[in-house]
């Protein structure tokens, strides 16, 4: 970035970027595999009242694959944060946050790190910002059950609502 002339509104600013690799579809690191996409993205639904932990199948999704990768939506009816987990090993109640603003998050705040999941901070309560329409998570790669199946925990949950995936593709 050249920074040389601050102030001056006339400068032009240019950021320099180099790009020392690139990203294949093919085979993703880490990610358990060859990512596939699914030409047209199957969809499901699940509703949830208060904590409701669940077993979820994907459509388009099978026994054997590592990881899913998906679209999420969630609406909740009030303006109640929760933190959502899905994946592999997230059907028990662990508490996820901490109970007072800033406090240090010590090792055992969190349950079982261990577990092979995804959190969606949906927000709420006394952050001052709900989303009213509900919130979409794009682009998310949730672990499998060796079944093919994710589970679903929303501990600490006060609402009922919905969460809709949309399947992208899958990891093999």
């Amino acid at each position: 970035l050249d920074m040389s002339t601050p102030g001056n509104s006339a400068t032009n600013w240019f950021i320099y970027m180099v790009i020392t690799g690139f990203w294949q579809s093919t085979s993703v690191p880490g990610a358990g595999g060859r990512l596939t996409l699914l030409p047209v993205p199957p969809t499901t639904q699940i509703s949830f009242n208060s904590w409701t932990p669940q077993t979820v199948t994907l459509p388009g999704i099978s026994a054997g694959m590592k990881a899913a990768l998906v679209n999420v939506f969630i609406t909740v009816a009030a303006a109640d944060q929760t933190n959502y987990v899905i994946g592999n090993g997230c059907l028990s109640a662990e508490q996820n946050w901490v109970n007072t603003r800033g406090t240090n998050p010590s090792s055992g705040s969190f349950g079982n790190l261990a577990r092979q999941c995804l959190m969606l901070t949906y927000p709420g309560d006394l952050d001052n910002y709900s989303p009213y329409y509900g919130q979409w998570y794009s682009s998310k790669i949730v672990p499998l059950r060796p079944d093919g199946r994710i589970d679903f925990s929303n501990f600490g949950c006060q609402s009922p609502g919905f969460m809709f995936f949309m399947v992208l593709g899958y990891y093999q």
